[in-house]
């Protein structure tokens, strides 16, 4: 009964969530789990420097917070409609945006590998910097 009445309770809520804020849950855990990554090589590579300190995992919790508010911001831009019709303008929003995002993690990724003395092909680190930098990739004639 208990959990009934919490979830009526919460169900509108979270609809108003799942529309206005944001509903793109399986991109979140592919976030989630290129962050955790990244935050792991991280800890790795200030653990091997002796350079652990607190103010770096704060880091992690203003990266999730800016990630949060560009995720909605971004569903915003590209899932508005006027008078119940529906933006097609910026629908490409969300998928630059993720792109984005992950592009930026996999560069972090790499960055931490390579400082940690693994082998980075310098050719994939450049790639992802420059579709960081321009949004395309030198060689790509389409985009």
């Amino acid at each position: 009964m208990l959990c009934f009445a919490i979830g009526s309770f919460l169900s509108p809520f979270v609809l108003y969530f799942e529309k206005y804020v944001f509903n793109d849950w399986q991109f979140v855990i592919s976030l989630a789990t290129l962050v955790a990554i990244d935050t792991i090589l991280g800890i790795w590579n200030a653990h091997k420097r002796n350079e652990i300190s607190s103010r770096d995992f704060s880091q992690l919790l203003t990266k999730a917070i800016i990630y949060m508010l560009l995720l909605a911001a971004s569903h915003q831009a590209s899932s508005y409609k006027i008078d119940g019709v529906s933006n097609t303008i910026l629908s490409w929003v969300d998928g630059a945006l993720y792109a984005g995002i992950v592009v930026r993690e996999l560069i972090s990724i790499l960055e931490n590998c390579g400082k940690l003395g693994f082998i980075v092909p310098a050719w994939i680190l450049a790639k992802l910097k420059d579709f960081d930098t321009n949004g395309k990739f030198k060689d790509d004639k389409t985009v």
